[in-house]
């Protein structure tokens, strides 16, 4: 039996990406939604060693304060 929808390519962070969806809304959205299930799994607070290590690659910080509210004032995340 086949699986029901299509395959789309989408195109995020400069990477091309193959996802099964119904439409191409969905595919987007599916993709942006599996991508943050993943980092919220393997996200930690930031220790000395690795900004250090990072930022001796050249990895620069990517501020996300200006469009997020503040958490840890509605006691869904701690620090």
């Amino acid at each position: 039996m086949a699986t029901p929808g299509k395959l789309y390519v989408v195109g995020f962070g400069g990477k091309d990406y193959l996802v099964r969806a119904f439409t191409q809304r969905g595919a987007a959205k599916g993709l942006i939604r599996s991508l943050t299930d993943t980092a919220l799994d393997n996200t930690r607070p930031a220790s000395q060693d690795d900004i250090l290590e990072l930022a001796g690659n050249g990895v620069r910080p990517i501020d996300v304060t200006a469009s997020e509210p503040d958490e840890s004032s509605a006691g869904g995340e701690q620090e």
